[in-house]
């Protein structure tokens, strides 16, 4: 069912046309002699045949375990021949067909019942003339009898929409049942897990679709091939898919190895970028080979997370070089980024370095070009980064030194396909007497404790729960954590964002009135009994029952006005005398002020301070003094109404402007700036302050 799978996702890509065929057949330059030639075909696996006629260095190379016949150059170790210093140009040869001018092309001998058929240029080409531009090969997948036909779907889990479209048809509800979640309804689950079971994961995907993507005629710049083979840009990524290829691809395939992150964090120190300059910083990393739990030794994708401060970000550009010297653009320059926030623990993240090592020494380069829009004497600063590698710890391939089969493949009469042998070594410690069809967990028949899914497991995971009849791991409520059974009403402990209601054992985003969100435990915990309603911890209270009155944050006996409850006391004590209300003694424990008073931060005063104008505020029943604009002495009133500066700044037209720095940047650019009606910006005001403040 994978290759049907493999076919339904391609089913947007490009009708095949007759390309041309490759050969396993090579000429190669190589100076030095036939000595030199043999030792270079023995190394990456050819046979040299001899020289070719009488061209002197010409080479006539043969390689058994590449396809006769293909629809493109396969890839592997023989292809490391390109790059030997050894060879000076090496060609693999082409079959050269006869052609009969009357011929029909394949996808005239197809019908297709779907009405819009006619309209889908990019399954099939149009124009009868010359290669169709957008092969993706779909055609070839549909005449080896990927087409759907008589196949039934059957769901046992969640995880498809069985209304979607596409399979809501041939979905058969009698044949489909949620074992996990027992119910009839295999509707998937928003949520962030995903514990369904897969015939290929998104994982498996990906590693087909840079196996048999390839450049073909797409032309780009940055087509580079990395350290492991791989032809990748960042224009086209691996190449144009070949929905043959994946479905021959997927019928051989094996589940890729679980997926190991390694991350590293770069030493803590800040480094300014310098306009023009390259600021190179390194990590040294062995892809955490030192635990195998997260060791990985081959890599999917990586992400770098950057802490960068920038007064203008869209004039940077970055790029991450690995140990191997594959260099990958995480970010270009972008003229209409003006953002001054730089990059807060922002994620970048690059395929091109898939399927190499990740040991050794990592690169983030990045290059700042100042535009003409900011102070170029301002730098930004690198504060820190984190390497985070994705990828396996062992090889996700069968056996990497030699390539899967292809798009065209024709099996030759010298290397028939040979039929896989029934497993006869070791089982894992989990699986039961029903023996394995292979080492690992989730090759077992049965299981000796409990199985997740297909794999044996001696302990159900966290989210899941055991389930004793059936020996089964089965999923706990959406939101649970651990729970000890699937009602909502189960929960031992929740999620992160969630907590547990301890009076019904459910988990919920928020907790009822009179409990307080602990966020350590992740438990919802109940106030003070004179709390009505409390915030992270029991007696730090927020709210009363009738009787008691809020001090600080705890609930006393209510006392009359102007007075408050005094805890050593035990009594009602008068406040003072700047307060009309107050939750203890001094003036600064004032909750409203008296009559003739002002509150000013957290106080009652009866004139405002220097650097304060006197207000309202609403729902108050007396004033409010209000903080001034930035650097003013005294002032009248909300936005530009300063009478005083404080040193170092002058007053120019009601706003404190600092004397050395009421300049124009650029003329032009100023003239703009008021043309535009931009002075009432502060930002622009600083850049432009003659011509926005002095001329106003």
């Amino acid at each position: 069912m994978s290759p049907l799978l493999l076919l339904l996702l391609c089913s947007s890509a490009v009708a095949s046309g007759r390309g041309d065929q490759f050969t396993n057949h090579w000429a190669v330059r190589i100076r030095g002699g036939p000595e030199q030639a043999d030792a270079v075909a023995e190394k990456y696996g050819y046979r040299n045949l001899g020289q070719v006629g009488g061209l002197q260095d010409l080479y006539h190379f043969h390689h058994s375990r590449v396809l006769r016949r293909a629809a493109f150059p396969l890839r592997g170790r023989h292809s490391f021949i390109h790059l030997d210093a050894k060879v000076a140009w090496a060609q693999q040869q082409l079959v050269k067909p006869r052609v009969k001018r009357s011929v029909l092309r394949d996808s005239a001998l197809l019908s297709f019942n779907d009405p819009k058929w006619s309209k889908m240029w990019y399954i099939h080409c149009q124009d009868g003339s010359g290669r169709c531009r957008s092969e993706m090969n779909v055609l070839a997948a549909w005449q080896r009898g990927f087409t759907g036909r008589d196949v039934v779907v059957s769901i046992l889990d969640d995880g498809i929409e069985r209304t979607h479209p596409d399979l809501s048809q041939n979905y058969d509800h009698l044949a489909s049942y949620d074992i996990n979640g027992n119910d009839h309804d295999p509707t998937p689950r928003y949520d962030s897990r995903n514990e369904n079971v897969f015939l290929l994961s998104w994982r498996d995907v990906q590693h087909l679709l840079v196996k048999t993507s390839r450049p073909a005629h797409l032309k780009a710049e940055d087509w580079k091939t990395n350290a492991a083979g791989l032809t990748v840009s960042h224009l086209y990524g691996f190449g144009l898919v070949d929905a043959e290829a994946m479905v021959m691809e997927a019928r051989r395939w094996r589940t890729v190895p679980p997926q190991h992150t390694c991350s590293q964090v770069s030493a803590r120190r800040s480094r300014h970028i310098h306009a023009g300059l390259r600021l190179n910083s390194s990590i040294t990393t062995s892809g955490c080979s030192e635990d195998p739990q997260v060791h990985v030794q081959h890599l999917e994708h990586v992400v770098v997370k950057v802490l960068l401060l920038h007064p203008r970000r869209g004039d940077l550009e970055i790029e991450l070089i690995s140990p191997s010297g594959t260099r990958s653009q995480l970010l270009g320059r972008r003229l209409l980024d003006s953002s001054s926030e730089g990059f807060r623990n922002w994620e970048f993240m690059s395929v091109h370095f898939w399927a190499e090592t990740p040991a050794g020494t990592w690169t983030l380069e990045v290059k700042d070009t100042p535009s003409k829009l900011r102070n170029p004497e301002v730098l930004g600063n690198l504060k820190e980064w984190t390497l985070i590698l994705h990828g396996t710890s062992q090889s996700p391939y069968q056996n990497p030194a030699v390539p899967h089969p292809r798009s065209g493949e024709q099996e030759t009469p010298e290397e028939p396909e040979e039929e896989e042998e029934e497993y006869s070594g070791p089982c894992h410690r989990e699986c039961a007497d029903r023996g394995c069809d292979g080492p690992a967990a989730e090759d077992c028949r049965s299981c000796i404790h409990f199985s997740l899914g297909r794999t044996c497991v001696s302990q159900c995971p966290q989210g899941t729960f055991e389930n004793g009849t059936s020996r089964r791991c089965q999923r706990c409520s959406r939101g649970c954590e651990s729970c000890h059974g699937p009602s909502v009403r189960d929960c031992l402990s929740c999620r992160r964002g969630r907590f547990l209601n301890l009076l019904t054992s459910s988990c919920s985003h928020t907790c009822p009135p009179g409990t307080f969100t602990d966020d350590g435990q992740r438990r919802c915990g109940s106030c003070d009994d004179s709390c009505r309603e409390c915030i992270q911890q029991a007696d730090r209270c927020t709210a009363c029952y009738h009787g008691y009155s809020l001090a600080g944050m705890a609930c006393v006996p209510q006392c009359g006005a102007g007075t408050f409850f005094h805890v050593e006391e035990r009594s009602c004590s008068s406040c003072h005398s700047s307060c009309r209300t107050c939750s203890g003694a001094g003036p600064e424990a004032c909750l409203h002020c008296a009559e003739g008073f002002l509150q000013q931060e957290w106080g009652c005063v009866q004139a405002c301070s220097p650097g304060f104008y006197p207000g309202t505020a609403a729902g108050l029943p007396h004033g409010l003094c209000h903080r001034c604009e930035e650097n003013c002495l005294r002032c009248s009133g909300a936005g530009s109404s300063c009478s005083r500066c404080t040193a170092g700044f002058s007053l120019i037209s009601r706003t404190c402007i600092m004397k050395a720095s009421c300049s124009d940047a650029d003329e032009v650019f100023c003239e703009m700036v008021k043309t535009n009606r931009l002075c009432q910006r502060k930002f622009y005001r600083q850049f432009c302050c003659r011509t926005c403040l002095m001329n106003a």
